[in-house]
């Protein structure tokens, strides 16, 4: 079968297409705006130079025939020094000109200049002589070398003035042809870009959405979507690699089931038997056991207890993690079941001397929530506030109404269940990972724990379209929220029944007392 061209390859010929276009154009802009640069470089450091300096050398000549007439009267030797220092400054300025012009017309008056400045100095100098007689000739003469000398001048200021102004107005013309190829080029960018668009949009966009929108399905544990996209390139691979994923997905999907199904039974069972042959050997079922046996025994008992909990939680989060863990949302009293967990952790509070301080609203609305689930992350934070928490300490649930919350938060109206406890607190280099599997973080040493409690609420809360989320002061507490939505369409709001729960929630506060 013949291959079509890959993506790879119509991306290479209209990226070259569009370079060769964008660089034929580029290339005479570059030609264009160099020509300017030297027309604005030449007008700079020559032009502007020459007729600035032609006005400085109308003033040094202005100067010089005050001085030699000053001189002529008063024979007042400084003023002949002036004279001398000027004829210096008219040379250097009238040197350094002919250096840099590049006119040849603007040379010609240069050099003209020179002339009809050196006569007249001749001239000037000549009339120094107190001996000399003096003479109407000569000094009709200096008058028309003078006269012969702002003349060149004027003429030199007005050539370097037009040679000027002809390269400024080609610097305009240069710079309206730079703009109007600068339309375009963009208008030519923009005409491929968009042909480039739509070849992409056509070849690529299309099939990725349709992938896009199969991975939305595996994300939620659906691994029979499958693609059927007919290509002979790169998406038509993927294609063939996605579907074969999703096979491997459903395959793997079924070995996990088939391992969480084993190992609960491969590990509780024993387990319990274990438990139940401590307890009758602690019962006496077995015989008379000495003091040091019941040590051991008791042992045994609270550290199987312990290893059953931390299985149950395995188990649980393995479950939660594929998607396989059903959770029965029923309307249901956040707050008495808020209550509920309290009241579980109360004994444990109580043997801590940690006062627990309760503040529900009795106003909210009924929340779609799995009751035994939702207890289950209630009572892994309280617990784990409890845990962290010095002797003397206090933890604070609140329960209250909010319309402040995440951007990512969906709903409008929502609970917020704060817990904030007295304790250790966490670091800020651990408050990120605070949900990982087994993290204890830093303050993992204050107490045991298989660090899977508040993964397992994160995933309950999450499940019900909550979020979660602790903020911390290392040394002085922390505090978890669990932000829960409220839909108004299938939740009703508290009934008289359902306020009335009021006297077992005075039940429970008077026992947590």
């Amino acid at each position: 079968m013949k291959r079509a061209i890959t993506i790879r390859q119509k991306l290479l010929i209209g990226s070259s297409l569009i370079i060769v276009s964008v660089l034929i154009i580029s290339l005479y802009a570059i030609i264009q705006l160099r020509q300017l640069d030297m027309l604005i470089t030449t007008a700079v450091t020559v032009d502007a130079k020459i007729l600035r300096g032609s006005e400085n050398l109308k003033s040094f000549l202005l100067l010089q025939m005050g001085h030699e007439r000053k001189f002529i009267i008063t024979g007042d030797t400084d003023f002949r020094q002036l004279f001398n220092e000027n004829t210096k400054e008219f040379r250097i300025t009238l040197d350094a000109m002919q250096a840099i012009a590049e006119n040849e017309e603007v040379r010609s008056l240069l050099a003209r200049v020179r002339t009809a400045y050196e006569t007249y100095r001749g001239l000037a100098v000549a009339g120094f002589d107190p001996d000399r007689q003096d003479d109407e000739a000569a000094r009709k003469l200096q008058q028309n070398t003078e006269a012969e000398v702002n003349d060149s001048l004027e003429d030199l200021y007005d050539m370097a003035q037009q040679v000027l102004n002809r390269k400024m107005l080609s610097s305009q013309q240069i710079s309206s042809r730079g703009t109007r190829l600068a339309v375009l080029i963009s208008f030519i960018t923009v005409l491929s870009g968009m042909l480039f668009t739509l070849l992409i949009a056509r070849s690529i966009y299309a099939p990725l959405r349709r992938l896009k929108e199969a991975t939305h399905y595996i994300s939620r544990g659906d691994f029979s979507k499958k693609i059927d996209i007919a290509r002979q390139d790169e998406i038509g691979e993927l294609s063939d690699s996605f579907n074969m994923m999703c096979d491997r997905l459903l395959e793997l999907d079924r070995l996990k089931s088939d391992f969480i199904s084993n190992i609960t039974h491969d590990l509780k069972t024993p387990l319990a038997s274990i438990t139940e042959a401590n307890q009758l050997m602690l019962d006496g079922a077995a015989g008379e056991t000495t003091a040091q046996q019941q040590r051991l025994l008791n042992i045994i008992r609270e550290d199987s207890a312990r290893l059953t909990r931390l299985i149950s939680s395995v188990i649980d989060l393995a479950k939660m993690e594929s998607g396989i863990l059903n959770y029965d949302l029923l309307p249901a009293d956040i707050c008495l079941l808020t209550l509920e967990a309290v009241e579980s952790v109360r004994f444990l509070a109580s043997s801590k001397n940690i006062a627990i301080a309760f503040q529900p609203d009795r106003s909210l609305p009924q929340l779609l929530i799995d009751d035994d689930k939702m207890r289950q992350a209630l009572i892994n934070l309280l617990s784990n506030a409890i845990k962290f928490t010095p002797a003397g300490g206090t933890v604070t649930v609140s329960i209250a109404r909010t319309d402040k919350h995440p951007a990512e938060f969906a709903s409008r109206q929502a609970v917020m269940i704060s817990i904030t406890d007295t304790g250790v607190g966490i670091v800020d280099a651990d408050l990120p990972r605070i949900f990982e599997k087994f993290f204890r973080g830093s303050a993992g040493s204050v107490g045991k724990g298989s660090g899977l409690g508040l993964t397992i609420a994160h995933h309950i809360v999450q499940a019900h379209g909550g979020l979660i989320w602790a903020e911390s002061i290392p040394g002085s507490g922390t505090t978890f929220y669990v932000l829960l939505p409220i839909d108004h369409k299938d939740v009703p709001a508290p009934d008289a029944a359902t306020l009335a729960r009021s006297d077992l929630e005075q039940y429970f506060t008077r026992r947590m007392k």
